[in-house]
């Protein structure tokens, strides 16, 4: 009978004490980088932990399952966008200056590899809690766009809504679209010409290589 020899892993040696919030940013970095790269789905708790340089205990510590350092994630990314639409001035925007600060923000979060991953998104949309969560997000974050769209575009908040949806939309489908076919989409090209139609073309688009 043949015997088969375990592997042994070498033993994480843990990083000294560390505050709970620097261990929480060590585990959702870590994650963040592995759901990158290999999908939601192929990443253990025990991958996290280690790229992070804990233990499995440790992470288990500060996050209940794999999915509630998703949704972290997720409500990180969510509590970001919120702040970039916030403005001391009150100053309303055109539909142009929306499109506009939607790529900003993908361009300072550095994630548009997970936001517009359509293996990564087809696999955590299948997760019921998830999809709610992101469901939820979603229509917050077009009340937040409709409140600072200009009147002008709209005579009542269900119209601005309603062209909040439709400019979350088209940004999505341009990134998408990007995705599959990186030849044929400029995404900052498209954006002036949205600018354009609506004669508010005033904010400069940072062009993002690659």
């Amino acid at each position: 009978m043949t015997t088969v020899k375990r592997q042994n892993r070498p033993k994480i040696k843990q990083s000294p004490k560390l505050p709970a919030a620097t261990r929480r940013e060590q585990l959702l970095k870590a994650a963040q980088a592995l759901f990158i790269k290999q999908g939601y789905r192929a990443t253990t708790t025990e991958a996290i932990a280690r790229r992070a340089g804990l233990t499995k205990g440790a992470l288990y510590f500060h996050f209940k399952s794999k999915e509630g350092i998703l949704r972290e994630l997720l409500r990180r990314a969510a509590d970001q966008f919120a702040a970039a639409f916030e403005s001391p001035t009150g100053k309303s925007l055109s539909p142009g200056d929306v499109l506009t600060l939607l790529r900003k923000i993908d361009a300072r979060r550095n994630m548009p590899k997970t936001r517009h991953s359509l293996d990564l998104r087809a696999e955590v949309l299948k997760l019921p809690r998830v999809r709610a969560h992101v469901n939820k997000m979603a229509r917050k974050a077009i009340e937040v766009v409709a409140a600072r769209l200009d009147p002008e575009y709209g005579k009542d908040k269900k119209r601005r809504r309603e062209l909040a949806i439709l400019i979350f939309s088209l940004y999505d489908g341009l990134t998408l679209r990007r995705l599959m076919s990186p030849k044929l989409i400029s995404i900052d090209r498209q954006i002036r010409l949205f600018a354009s139609l609506f004669g508010r073309a005033k904010t400069e688009i940072p062009v993002r290589r690659g």
